[in-house]
């Protein structure tokens, strides 16, 4: 009998009350129908507490990767990281509404001017400068066992680069070159060439890496989307798979999001293949050591049939998933059923982060005094940002 408790999850961590209380809870999940069918949310905030299961969820900070858009580099020259006021204020706002991840849109072409060529020291400090800021901050007044958020350092660049859009002293240029992956230009080789690099700043240093380096997470890409019709399904999985075996290469430990084959979508992963080749649910199979980046909109997606169907494949392959966008304008009652159903299933789940920009946002950041606001749609969100929902919810 002892043997079948310790199987239980979250047994052998926590209190005997812990103990005795998840044993109990896990066996009326596992024989009670309603509970099983429901999915009540209380009962699984009960569990996850007493499992320990803590999903990681926040919002993603745009600004340094405006002018990288859907069709690739718009050569727009206005971009903006946040001061160090505003960044204090931000991430004061975020905490005090329990968030505990920044996902962080980056600039490729910003961050390297050319394909395989340094990384550009202003661009790459700044993007340290969050990082050690976001992952070292703490408030006690507000939360006194906060260690600092996570941050998703994300790759914006939808399968795209632009090639001579910075010209020899740095500066952007109007006579670039659009590519995309497969066009015979841009590569995977090139993908992992920026990764490696951006990695090696977080394993270069041991202290770093076992503190702080450990909250920073890898965005492969945001958003591949129509590469060249040279790629299928099957290239594009096993081309960031060489991406990833790059990154690991360099000693780096952190989690990965890896893409899929269009937007990083929900909607297509078990209906139709975008590019070719296997369905991605099938494609995907092979891909080792990395968490699935997923994307859903409710005016895109079926919310929540398309997000059930990528859980059920997660979870009959040992897989895990990251919604690292959502959004939608269809109110609170649509918001609280996707996230009770991600937080139902954190099995899977490791966290998710909301698209903090017009039409969606939930908060406003004055531009001169750096103050935080909510917009309206924070309601619809906030106590999803909580770490256990309150019993009975």
């Amino acid at each position: 009998m002892a043997g079948l408790f310790r199987r239980i999850p979250g047994f052998r961590s926590g209190t005997w009350w812990k103990q005795l209380a998840a044993s109990a809870v896990y066996l009326v999940a596992a024989f009670s129908p309603y509970v099983m069918l429901r999915r009540l949310p209380g009962w699984c905030a009960l569990l996850l507490y007493l499992k320990g299961t803590n999903q990681l969820r926040g919002v993603n900070r745009s600004g340094a990767e405006w002018g990288n858009e859907w069709d690739g580099w718009t050569g727009q020259t206005h971009y903006e990281w946040p001061t160090a006021t505003t960044r204090s204020n931000e991430f004061n706002y975020f905490l005090s509404k329990n968030m505990n991840v920044i996902r962080l849109p980056i600039s490729w072409e910003r961050l390297q001017h050319e394909l395989g060529g340094p990384l550009d020291p202003t661009y790459l400090q700044n993007l340290l400068d969050y990082f050690y800021a976001a992952t070292a901050f703490r408030n006690q007044s507000i939360n006194k066992d906060f260690q600092g958020f996570y941050v998703i350092i994300d790759l914006h660049n939808y399968g795209r680069y632009a090639t001579g859009a910075f010209n020899s002293s740095g500066d952007p240029v109007a006579t670039f070159t659009q590519h995309k992956l497969g066009d015979g230009t841009l590569t995977f080789a090139h993908v992992a060439d920026v990764w490696t690099k951006i990695a090696k700043h977080f394993v270069i240093n041991e202290n770093v890496m076992t503190i702080q380096g450990r909250r920073v997470i890898f965005n492969l890409m945001n958003e591949q989307h129509d590469a060249h019709p040279s790629l299928d399904s099957t290239a594009i999985f096993a081309g960031y798979q060489t991406v990833e075996k790059a990154i690991r290469a360099t000693g780096a430990k952190q989690m990965i999001l890896f893409p899929n084959t269009r937007s990083s979508d929900t909607s297509h992963w078990s209906k139709y293949s975008p590019q070719g080749g296997p369905l991605d649910r099938d494609a995907a199979v092979n891909v080792t050591d990395s968490v699935f980046d997923m994307h859903s909109y409710s005016s895109i997606d079926n919310w929540i049939d398309d997000i059930k169907n990528v859980t059920d494949w997660a979870r009959r392959n040992n897989k895990r998933l990251f919604l690292s966008e959502l959004g939608t304008e269809d109110g609170p009652a649509v918001v609280s059923k996707l996230l009770s159903y991600i937080r139902c299933n954190g099995d899977v789940w490791v966290g998710w982060t909301m698209w903090n920009l017009a039409p969606y946002q939930i908060t406003t950041t004055d531009k001169l005094s750096g103050a935080v606001s909510p917009t309206p749609k924070m309601a619809w969100y906030e106590r999803h940002f909580l770490a256990y929902l309150n019993i009975g919810d």
